[in-house]
């Protein structure tokens, strides 16, 4: 058994490419079939890292997913998940809390969902632990993340709460504000094209403050994931929302044809409608929240994709 470390690219939720059809992320070679993760092991692992400690009020120590950072000043009032609102253009007096690690672990439990309930696809993950229990790591931060990347510490899906960005920023060498999240395969048996580990980095700067429960960025959570499966981009619907205005029109089919639809707003469709794996998501509204369900045809057809096994057609 050789294992190898697949070249791992920046597989970025916040920048808009070319058209894309669903399909893998990386191809094994030797076969040139998707590498898989062998599903006849039984669900995949997933292990979540722990988070920045923040004082609250009290004194205590919280575990955090993401910080409203000390002399940070917002034009709007800022209601915390705990009720607790800060008035616009105070600056603050010393860092905050706003979705802590508990929070986060239920974002991404619920994309773990998402992913396993495909009906078509045997594929199936859930989290089994903390990267603290495999490693002694109880937060990936900047100082430590060289432990987890380019490092094989054992089978499964590690997913690293990058609080304050200092990840994205101090090891991959990309702006916090530009980058909502990185996720891929990582190593891979070469004899079988088997996924023996994947990454996820989700970036908690980039919450929006009005998302007390993660709900918005929880589109982000379960497209990452997916590139952890092995998914590439895809482009369905995205494009209607995202990028249809009156300037530039967006079409359902080839412009002139009969029924197709000449999409000028993006309040003509649904955002349930938008796929998962689009490769732009809007953390600011609803059109996120609404990318963290797998119910578009091309995400479904896309885990179908690399899974080995699968169940009967649709």
């Amino acid at each position: 058994m050789k294992f190898s470390k697949i070249a791992a690219a920046l597989t970025l939720a916040t920048i808009s490419t070319g058209a894309l059809a669903g399909g893998p992320l990386y191809i094994h070679e030797p076969t040139m079939q998707p590498y898989k993760w062998d599903t006849s092991k039984g669900s995949i692992p997933v292990w979540t890292d722990g988070g920045q400690l923040i004082k609250d009020k009290d004194g205590n120590d919280v575990e955090t997913f993401t910080v409203l950072e000390k002399g940070t000043v917002f034009n709007v009032d800022v209601t915390l998940p705990d009720g607790t609102v800060i008035p616009a253009y105070t600056e603050l007096d010393r860092d905050y809390t706003f979705l802590t690690i508990e929070q986060a672990n239920k974002v991404t439990a619920n994309a773990v969902k998402e992913w396993s309930d495909v009906e078509t696809s045997t594929f199936e993950m859930s989290v089994q632990g903390t990267i603290f229990e495999k490693t002694g790591i109880a937060d990936v931060t900047a100082e430590n993340v060289d432990q987890i990347y380019g490092v094989e510490n054992g089978y499964g899906f590690w997913v690293n709460y990058d609080t304050d960005g200092g990840i994205l920023e101090n090891y991959f060498g990309v702006p916090r504000s530009a980058v909502l999240g990185i996720a891929f395969p990582e190593w891979a048996d070469e004899e079988t094209g088997e996924i023996i580990e994947a990454t996820a980095l989700m970036n908690g700067w980039f919450v929006d403050i009005s998302d007390t429960d993660g709900t918005q960025v929880g589109g982000v959570f379960t497209h990452e994931f997916g590139h952890a499966i092995n998914m590439s981009h895809s482009q369905a619907n995205g494009h209607l929302v995202y990028m249809s205005a009156s300037y530039s029109p967006q079409y359902d089919g080839v412009p002139g044809c009969e029924g197709v639809t000449k999409f000028t707003s993006s309040s003509m469709l649904d955002y349930s409608a938008i796929e998962t794996m689009f490769p732009f998501i809007n953390v600011r509204g609803s059109a996120g929240a609404n990318q963290h369900t797998i119910n578009v045809k091309d995400d479904i057809v896309n885990i179908n994709i690399p899974a080995i096994h699968q169940r009967s057609g649709f």
